[in-house]
């Protein structure tokens, strides 16, 4: 079992993190078998370890993977064509879950004629990304857990009469080297704590967004 959570920890901190959300749910398992005696002499690190905010936002990482995997899992199917242009299309789909036919889900995709590593180099590039978008003034990096998982601070300058904006979100890159694919997913939400480090509740003189 300790072999198990260095193997964790190490996946975590590099581009293995899928295989480590697998290796936690195996980790998961065991700790559930033990009977109550072998989880009396389980040692602290192993215990600490499984409870700590690392593996937690590790599980909330995997939910949103899978809950983004089953939206876009096939267009096809419950999706309706917002609009086409080249090689990108959107797709959109009332919130018929929640009964608000006010709330939409909008999803895309698009062929990008380069090699996937030039794509994500540039979503990588922080001060590259605010050339690339007019109305973002600023990206600020809060923490960095690994090369693939961190939590940013985005400034967003807006023309009048609409208020500048900001963004605090946690994105976490997952690599999938068989499929030869790679998928980001960013929350925002983030208050509070994040590995040590307090989040603000608000930016003076912007008006925090949500995604």
């Amino acid at each position: 079992m300790t072999r198990l959570v260095q193997a964790i920890q190490s996946n975590l901190k590099n581009e293995y993190f899928y295989q480590a959300v697998s290796q936690i749910d195996e980790l998961d398992l065991l700790i559930y078998n033990l009977t109550s005696e072998e989880k009396e002499i389980l040692p602290s690190e192993i215990v600490e370890f499984n409870n700590s905010e690392l593996v937690r936002r590790a599980k909330i990482d995997n939910e949103r993977l899978e809950q983004y995997l089953s939206h876009v899992e096939d267009f096809s199917r419950d999706w309706e064509l917002y609009s086409e242009s080249g090689l990108s299309k959107v797709y959109y789909k009332p919130d018929f879950e929640k009964h608000d036919l006010t709330s939409f889900t909008f999803g895309g995709e698009s062929i990008i004629k380069a090699p996937l590593l030039h794509a994500a180099t540039i979503l990588a590039e922080n001060d590259l990304i605010v050339e690339l978008a007019p109305t973002l003034d600023r990206l600020d990096i809060l923490h960095e857990v690994s090369p693939l998982k961190k939590a940013i601070h985005l400034k967003i300058n807006l023309p009048f009469p609409f208020s500048n904006r900001d963004l605090v979100c946690e994105g976490t890159g997952f690599v999938f080297r068989e499929q030869k694919a790679v998928c980001f997913v960013m929350k925002s939400e983030l208050s509070g704590s994040y590995f040590g480090l307090d989040i603000d509740d608000e930016c003076e003189g912007r008006v925090r967004m949500n995604l």
